[in-house]
């Protein structure tokens, strides 16, 4: 089965779909489903009949990372995950243009998700195929939790290894922090 492809020359990967412990029977269907931690996980853009059954997998917030003008993306999925009784938050990042502005959103998203009441809440950070996603979800575990950045980075690597613009926005935003961690 040939998949789309993102910019015309990186493969969509897939990744098995992440089984919850809650819900045996319910699985997260998205590409390259990595989760973080019991509150957090990373993916691509879920299928329309997961999306519609965040609440029931045991999600409670959402944070989505694509500009909703993207062909593929679903305009009404702000709607859609409200009606569910989600927390729904909305970052987009243009696949070819983020910046360390952008970074910055996404940590204010992520830190105001901690500091509400049920920080423990499970939480998705998603985009089109899991790239926007672990990067900048990397960055705020390395940055903002202080995590090790080896084993944080790790979940990057589950998915790809940044190049271009996201690779000089990863080395930026750790300069900015003050890190050192050259994975190249």
């Amino acid at each position: 089965m040939q998949r789309r492809t993102l910019l015309g020359a990186l493969p969509l990967l897939t990744a098995p779909a992440l089984v919850l412990a809650s819900a045996p029977s319910q699985t997260l269907q998205a590409p390259n489903v990595v989760p973080i931690d019991a509150g957090l996980v990373t993916s691509g853009m879920p299928s329309l009949p997961s999306l519609d059954a965040l609440a029931a997998l045991g999600f409670r917030r959402v944070l989505h990372l694509v500009p909703l003008d993207v062909p593929g993306m679903l305009p009404d999925e702000p709607a859609r995950v409200r009606a569910q009784g989600l927390r729904f938050d909305h970052v987009p990042i243009p696949w070819d243009g983020p910046t360390l502005g952008h970074i910055d959103a996404v940590f204010a998203v992520l830190d105001d998700w901690q500091r509400q009441p049920g920080a423990q809440a499970k939480g998705l950070v998603h985009c089109e195929v899991n790239m926007r996603a672990s990067c900048c979800t990397f960055l705020w575990r390395v940055l903002r939790r202080r995590e090790n950045p080896e084993a944080a980075w790790e979940a990057v690597t589950r998915v790809w290894t940044p190049r271009g613009r996201w690779r000089t926005l990863v080395e930026q935003a750790l300069a900015r922090g003050g890190v050192r961690f050259e994975p190249w």
